[in-house]
């Protein structure tokens, strides 16, 4: 009896769950749908109406990495091809190569193109306002063209000391006759075709030194060896030079033309530099 009651009970429950299945709401059943990943549903939303997975397009347009926007180069590429290239045009276009680097290609240039012009000949500090004729600075900062750095500062007003300035000082006219012999070489070598190595050639040629032409030095008679005269025009003997290499006297021995020697250094200065 308890057997029986048992068993019915059992298959009353089984038929109770089956019917509560059969009768499940239309949104239940639709639950386990929404539930899918959600890279696949971003894949389903991406692709075009016509799109196909085995055309070119479709493969082509996968980047292998997986990357996004790897269409952003070759667009930039096809801009860099639809941009003209900008080409210098040659102002002495048509011309041949004898006249293009010529007077003639010049020409053309200066009277045509101003920038050339002012390249060629310059420009007129005049038309940039600066008054060259002014005795002032044209600018009171120091700076250069081949300088990276910007202008220096200006340039500060000094007053130079009276100390400095030496007003009591006589003219060399007055004072050359005291020079010594080394001082005066030292004016004749160090300033050529001036008022002062003419002036050191009058004194030299004062105290019995010589300018000889064809050596191109200065000698004058040794006291302590007198020359032999060998006929009227030329002699032997030695004679103190003056060595410009080591700047000092120096004793030699040589032949002697008269012809030879410089005698009147008021009507022609020979002109020796330092």
């Amino acid at each position: 009896m308890h057997a029986n009651r048992a068993g019915n009970g059992l298959l009353s429950a089984l038929s109770a769950t089956s019917r509560a299945t059969d009768v499940r709401s239309p949104t239940a059943i639709g639950r386990p749908q929404d539930q899918q990943s959600p890279v696949g549903d971003e894949g389903t939303r991406q692709k075009p109406p016509g799109y196909r997975e085995g055309t070119p397009d479709a493969v082509g347009s996968r980047n292998p990495l997986g990357a996004i926007g790897n269409e952003a180069p070759a667009g930039k590429g096809k801009e860099e091809e639809k941009s003209p290239s900008s080409q210098v045009q040659d102002p002495l276009e048509g011309m041949t190569p004898i006249d293009k680097w010529g007077l003639k290609g010049l020409r053309t240039l200066m009277n045509n193109f101003p920038d050339y012009n002012a390249l060629t000949c310059g420009i007129d500090p005049a038309s940039l306002g600066v008054d060259m004729r002014s005795t002032d600075m044209l600018s009171t900062k120091i700076y250069s063209l081949f300088d990276d750095a910007p202008p220096r500062s200006p340039i500060p007003k000094f007053h130079l000391p009276d100390c400095y300035q030496v007003k009591n000082v006589q003219p060399i006219e007055a004072k050359i006759s005291s020079f010594n012999e080394e001082t005066l070489m030292w004016i004749f070598y160090s300033c050529p075709r001036d008022i002062k190595q003419q002036m050191a050639a009058m004194e030299l040629n004062n105290r019995n030194w010589r300018w000889h032409k064809k050596l191109q030095v200065w000698l004058t008679k040794d006291d302590v060896m007198m020359p032999q005269s060998l006929s009227p025009t030329h002699e032997r003997g030695y004679y103190v030079i003056w060595d410009t290499a080591n700047w000092r006297k120096d004793r030699r021995e040589l032949t002697l033309h008269y012809a030879d020697l410089d005698t009147s250094p008021n009507v022609q200065l020979p002109s020796i530099a330092a």
